[in-house]
């Protein structure tokens, strides 16, 4: 399954307005660098670095004033942002009715940390896992399955060659090594 149709299944496609909840590189290069990548991906980045509430009614202020189409980024920090919404007695969804999901980044997304996004943001939220030595992507579903992003890919390390990844029986599998192969298996 491709990118745009896992994400079109929550009602947005690769164009639409992401207000990203990231980190951003302190030095000029970096900063100007990640600029110009979020300005051509429509995305509009709210730094996770400083969590402050003069920050937090800052953030406020541009979901007012701006269409957002989706949330993206770290668990912990927008649902530290999801708190400070409750304590004010806000809900996001009515602030910006453009909203239609929350991605979270993390693998360690708890239910409470769910709940107090569900609640805060009032969208649902779904959870985007990144298996790093497999290099594949799951995103969940509206009906909460997972779905696998972008088969096969290729995956390296520094003294291992790693061959294309392939779906079998409902198991990933990568075969590498620099001689003979070997086999692993990495459960979905």
């Amino acid at each position: 399954m491709k990118v745009e149709q896992l994400y079109e299944q929550h009602g947005i496609g690769l164009d639409a307005l992401q207000a990203r909840f990231y980190g951003i590189p302190l030095d000029w290069k970096g900063w100007a660098f990640e600029q110009v990548k979020d300005y051509l991906s429509s995305r509009r980045r709210f730094p996770v670095f400083d969590l402050s509430p003069g920050v937090l009614d800052s953030w406020v202020k541009r979901f007012r004033r701006q269409a957002f189409d989706y949330l993206y980024g770290y668990t912990s920090s927008m649902a530290y942002f999801a708190r400070y919404l409750l304590d004010k007695g806000i809900v996001l969804k009515r602030l910006c009715p453009s909203l239609k999901v929350c991605i979270v980044t993390s693998e360690l997304c708890t239910p409470e940390d769910r709940q107090v996004l569900q609640q805060g943001f009032g969208i649902p939220v779904r959870q985007r896992i990144r298996r790093f030595r497999a290099q594949h992507y799951r995103l969940r579903k509206p009906d909460g399955s997972l779905g696998l992003i972008g088969q096969p890919h290729f995956s390296g390390g520094r003294r291992q060659r790693w061959a294309p990844l392939t779906l079998w029986a409902g198991r990933a599998s990568a075969v590498y090594g620099p001689v003979q192969p070997r086999y692993a298996a990495y459960p979905l």
